[in-house]
């Protein structure tokens, strides 16, 4: 299966060449490989890895990863 991902330098979408499956610090699992046309290493982000068959849906949400009472600079994302 032939993976694409935008390339900033070429600026259209490209195939990737050497592709490697990682898992990313968070747990998210990730794509990289070398654009066919400028050798420009790119990422993507992936819904699950085909060797480990995990999901996204075990990384925490955003909002449960905000500490709670918020500093009073964020008073925007404060809850109501």
């Amino acid at each position: 299966m032939q993976e694409e991902c935008y390339c900033p330098k070429c600026r259209g979408r490209r195939s990737l060449v050497d592709v490697e499956e990682e898992e990313a610090k968070d747990g998210r699992c990730i794509l990289r490989g070398r654009c066919c046309g400028c050798g420009t290493l790119l990422t993507k982000v992936v819904e699950t890895t085909g060797q480990v068959g995990r999901s996204t849906t075990n990384v925490p949400s955003r909002s449960s990863r905000i500490r709670w009472p918020l500093p009073k600079r964020y008073k925007a994302l404060s809850r109501k």
